[in-house]
C-alpha cells in the first residue's frame, strides 16, 4: 500500500504530465487559453480531496466517485462524479483516490469530460483527470489511487459533476 506522501507525489507527477502536454500546444490554442491559470508561474490555489472511485462493467460500464474536500477555502464539502457508457471495456474495481481540484470545486457542477487510466489485476494503479466541456477543456482536477480488482487500459467520455453543499 502506498503512503500518503507517495500518493501525493504520484498524483503531482500525473498533473505535471497534463501541464506539459498543454504547454506543448500552440500558444493560441483554445486549450492553452482556457488553462492559463494552471500554466502560470504560481499555478494558483488547489483544493485537496479524495474519495472512493468505482468502475464496474463489461461493455456496459458505470463509473462513480464522491470527492470529499479537505480544504476550508472550498465553497462546498465535495463533488460527486458519475458516468456511464458502453464500448470495449472490462473492469471491476473499487479504490480510494486522492488528488486536487485546480479550479474552485464549488463552480464546476454539470457536464464534464474525464480520462481514466487503470492497470490492475488484483492490485494496481488508477488515475482520473476531469476537464470542462468548454472549447479549451479547462482542467478541473487530477486524482490517483491504488486499484484493487480487475481493469486495464483507459476510458474517456462525459460524466456529470454535482456539487455537494
Amino acid at each position: 500500500m502506498m503512503t500518503k506522501d507517495q500518493l501525493i507525489q504520484y498524483n503531482n507527477a500525473a498533473l505535471q504530465r497534463v501541464i506539459a502536454s498543454i504547454k506543448s500546444l500552440p500558444p493560441d490554442s483554445p486549450v492553452v487559453k482556457a488553462n492559463q491559470k494552471l500554466l502560470g508561474a504560481t499555478n494558483g490555489p488547489t483544493w485537496l480531496g479524495g474519495g472512493d472511485l468505482a468502475l464496474a462493467g463489461a461493455y456496459w460500464w458505470g463509473l462513480s466517485c464522491l470527492f470529499l474536500l479537505d480544504s476550508p477555502t472550498a465553497g462546498c464539502r465535495g463533488v460527486s462524479f458519475d458516468a456511464k457508457g458502453h464500448g470495449l471495456t472490462l473492469g471491476l474495481f473499487d479504490c480510494l483516490v486522492a488528488g486536487a481540484f485546480v479550479v474552485d470545486p464549488s463552480t464546476i457542477g454539470g457536464s464534464c469530460e474525464f480520462a481514466l487510466a487503470v492497470g490492475a489485476v488484483g492490485e494496481g494503479m488508477v488515475s482520473i483527470n476531469l476537464t470542462g466541456t468548454d472549447p479549451g477543456y479547462t482542467v478541473y482536477g487530477s486524482f490517483t489511487g491504488e486499484a484493487t480488482g480487475l481493469g486495464g487500459g483507459g476510458i474517456t467520455g462525459s460524466g456529470e459533476l454535482t456539487v455537494v453543499g
